[in-house]
């Protein structure tokens, strides 16, 4: 186990800058910054156009420029969720063994 990430914990990368709320495009770059807050860190993703605007008289622990990349779609269930209501019913209709059809 890595012992930093115990000891700081620090926020996932948004999807949208701190400062205007505009969503990050595909492939746009951005500045990560990292301010000491109480315990910890205080982690803000910034567009191009909010770096170049932000107050430089305060200044970041830490600083870094990355390309956002989307995070990948989410795959499909394998199986179709259903509430153990519908399984049983759904079971019963089948009519195959209807004096046994119970679901744990």
């Amino acid at each position: 186990m890595n012992p930093l990430a115990a000891d700081w914990p620090i926020k996932h990368r948004a999807d949208a800058c701190t400062v205007t709320n505009r969503p990050f495009e595909p492939g746009e770059q951005f500045y990560t910054l990292l301010y000491r807050a109480g315990n910890g860190y205080r982690r803000e993703d910034l567009s191009e156009e909010a770096w170049s605007t932000r107050n430089e008289n305060i200044r970041p622990f830490s600083f870094w420029k990355t390309r956002y990349e989307p995070p990948p779609p989410t795959p499909p269930e394998p199986l179709a969720k259903e509430s153990a209501e519908e399984l049983l019913r759904r079971l019963l209709a089948e009519n195959r063994q209807p004096n046994a059809c119970y679901v744990l």
